[in-house]
């Protein structure tokens, strides 16, 4: 059972990596094609993905 719940862990962090990264990737696109980098979508996109990194971490760090 604990071996299934650890892989449960690895997925759930997997997957919220790789989500990150995407919106990263649209942030970066974003970026190449022109828009400021100080527009709403960049400004709440890296908000996101700091807001998601802390939770990320806070459940390593209690797993």
């Amino acid at each position: 059972m604990t071996e299934v719940l650890l892989n449960m862990e690895k997925d759930f962090l997997a997957s919220s990596l790789r989500a990150l990264i995407d919106r990263l990737k649209n942030v970066l696109s974003a970026i190449e094609e022109g828009e400021s980098i100080e527009n709403e979508f960049t400004n709440n996109s890296l908000k996101s993905v700091e807001t998601q990194l802390r939770q990320i971490r806070r459940f390593c760090a209690n797993g």
